[in-house]
């Protein structure tokens, strides 16, 4: 099982990342779904989300893939081209899904800690319809790549591999890993995570994205 590993990227080369973090937080909306909270919100249509029903949420989602990819195409094509010399083949963006989005989590005077997410295993394929049916290979992963400012709390807490959800709420997290903007993490979507606590007053900006294998081809989504 692949624990989070950090792979350096060009980010800082080629975007300027605080106006790309300032343009992700003025086109953010608030999250929707059983996962929502007044702190965190979104730019895409992740399906863990969704609550749309099948076609609805296909059509929904593949409307905003076209612009977001135009806008956001430099920072996918780097993205990508890290993420195929990592896997050793090139990993193909869904035509029937929400393409990788963006996280937006944002910290206040009413709210001025976040207090962690929810320890799971990330299965949002479980949640795009066009996926059913589809033979399900054995690579599973998430990957998170930093936008924002670096600050010491930002990160991801992951429990020991063979640990469920149910026993992780009773138990403390094996490690923390820290976000380096630039750096992108990867790790088996199996592992047993959540978004670390942080107080930080700035903005907490990562591009996030599951991969799995499909008819044979790795595939990312959100």
């Amino acid at each position: 099982m692949l624990l989070p590993t950090h792979i350096p990227t060009r980010l800082h080369a080629l975007l300027d990342t605080e106006l790309l973090c300032s343009e992700l937080s003025r086109r953010s909306k608030p999250a929707s779904g059983k996962y929502s909270s007044e702190q965190l919100r979104t730019v895409g249509r992740p399906a863990y989300l969704s609550q749309d029903s099948g076609k609805e949420y296909e059509r929904s989602a593949l409307a905003e893939n076209s612009g977001q990819w135009r806008r956001f195409e430099a920072l996918y094509s780097e993205v990508f081209g890290v993420l195929a010399r990592f896997l050793g083949e090139v990993v193909l963006m869904s035509g029937r899904a929400a393409i990788p989005g963006f996280h937006i989590i944002r910290n206040s005077a009413n709210f001025p800690r976040y207090e962690g997410g929810v320890p799971h295993v990330d299965s949002s394929y479980l949640h795009v319809p066009a996926f059913v049916g589809e033979q399900l290979g054995r690579d599973q992963y998430s990957f998170t790549l930093l936008l924002s400012r670096e600050n010491d709390n930002v990160g991801l807490e992951y429990w020991a591999p063979g640990t469920t959800e149910a026993d992780a709420i009773l138990q403390a997290p094996l490690a923390f890993v820290p976000y380096c903007r630039g750096n992108l993490v990867i790790f088996d979507s199996r592992l047993v995570h959540r978004i670390a606590p942080f107080s930080s007053e700035l903005e907490r900006v990562t591009l996030q994205g599951h991969i799995i294998r499909l008819e044979g081809r790795l595939v990312a989504f959100w």
